[in-house]
């Protein structure tokens, strides 16, 4: 991935922007947990979760990721969800969020 992800947001978002961002941070800990864990109903949910809200702010990779995620999680693949989380902590320490 790219060093610095633009994520463009909506103006009328941006008193939610905050908890959204702690929800995703929440995300990446409880996945991470699930992985070490071999939970993938609970990877599955989760992944499923960020499949629905990611688009919505303006952040598709995350809704993206989320799909990746929840076919890994059905087909409990750890290798694949390992993956998925790698790749979703990446976008998340790299984005920086415009407001349009």
């Amino acid at each position: 991935m790219p060093a610095d992800i633009t994520v463009e947001v909506h103006e009328e978002l941006r008193g939610l922007l905050p908890g959204f961002l702690d929800s995703r941070q929440r995300d990446l800990q409880q996945l991470a947990h699930s992985l070490e864990c071999a939970d993938f109903p609970a990877i599955a949910q989760i992944a499923h979760n960020m499949k629905g809200v990611g688009a919505g702010y303006g952040f598709d990779q995350v809704s993206t990721l989320g799909e990746q995620l929840e076919t890994a999680a059905h087909q409990a693949d750890p290798a694949a969800a390992a993956a998925c989380l790698a790749d979703y902590r990446e976008f998340m320490q790299h984005c920086r969020v415009v407001f349009i």
